[in-house]
C-alpha cells in the first residue's frame, strides 16, 4: 500500500525530504506558507496547500489525521514547530517526525508528542567531523544513543580475505549488512565471500565497538 506523508515546511530539509519520497513512490502532501515554495514542488506532490503550520481548521480540512505520517520540517521556527507538533498530535495524527534546532527544542517537541525527533545540523556536523578524522569512513549514522551505522572503504587488511576471516563479529562484536560493490548492494553477505579493491563494508554495532575497531583495523588518517 502506497504510504500517504504530508511535509510541512518546505526549506531545504523539508524539500530534500519530499523528493526522496516522491523517489520512493510515495504520496506527499506540501504544506507551506510561502506560494513559489508550494507551487516548486508541485510536479513532486499529489496534493499542494499554501497555508500556515499552525491553521487548525486547514489540518482538519485535509483530513490530517489520516495520513501514515507528518513531517514538520520547521525547526527554525522553534515556536511554530511546537505549536504544529501539539495541533498534529490533539487531531489524532499517528506518527509525528519533527526537526529540531537544539537538544532543548527536541526534549520539548517529545514533550508535546513528536515521536520521531531529527537534527541533522548535528547529525551532519558528527558525519564531517568523522570523515575528516578518518579517510576510510564513507558515512557514518547514529540510529540511538549508543548505536551506530558506518561505511567503511574496504583498506587493504580486508582485500582478498573472505569476510569471516577478518573476524569483525568474533573480534568486535560487530556485524556487516551489506557490501556495496560498484553499483550492487550486497544483502546481507555471504561470510565466504572475498573483499574486493574498492569495496565498501557496511556495518552496524556498539559505538564504543566501532571504536574500537576503528582503532584496530582501519588506518587513521595521517
Amino acid at each position: 500500500m502506497t504510504k500517504e506523508i504530508a511535509v510541512i515546511g518546505l526549506g531545504q530539509f523539508g524539500g530534500s525530504a519530499v523528493k526522496q519520497l516522491h523517489k520512493l513512490s510515495a504520496d506527499v502532501t506540501v504544506i507551506d506558507i510561502s506560494e513559489s515554495k508550494v507551487k516548486y514542488y508541485e510536479d513532486y506532490a499529489v496534493e499542494c496547500i499554501v497555508g500556515s503550520a499552525t491553521d487548525e481548521n486547514m489540518l482538519k480540512t485535509i483530513g490530517i489525521e489520516h495520513y501514515d505520517e507528518v513531517i514538520i520540517a520547521i525547526g527554525e521556527d522553534i515556536q511554530t514547530s511546537i505549536l504544529c507538533t501539539l495541533i498534529l498530535k490533539e487531531l489524532g495524527v499517528e506518527s509525528i517526525t519533527a526537526k529540531a534546532q537544539s537538544n532543548h527544542h527536541g526534549k520539548l517537541l517529545k514533550k508535546v508528542g513528536a515521536d520521531n525527533v531529527l537534527h541533522p545540523e548535528t547529525e551532519m556536523g558528527i558525519r564531517l567531523a568523522n570523515q575528516l578524522v578518518n579517510m576510510s569512513l564513507v558515512d557514518y549514522m547514529e540510529i540511538s544513543d549508543d548505536t551506530a551505522i558506518v561505511e567503511y572503504d574496504a583498506n587493504e587488511r580486508f582485500i582478498n580475505s573472505a569476510l569471516i576471516n577478518i573476524g569483525i563479529r568474533e573480534k568486535f562484536g560487530l556485524n556487516v549488512i551489506a557490501i556495496k560493490r560498484n553499483k550492487e548492494v550486497i544483502v546481507p553477505p555471504d561470510p565466504q565471500m572475498n573483499i574486493l579493491e574498492n569495496d565498501v563494508l557496511v556495518i552496524i554495532g556498539k559505538i564504543e565497538n566501532l571504536n574500537r575497531f576503528e582503532s584496530k583495523m582501519i588506518k587513521p588518517k595521517s
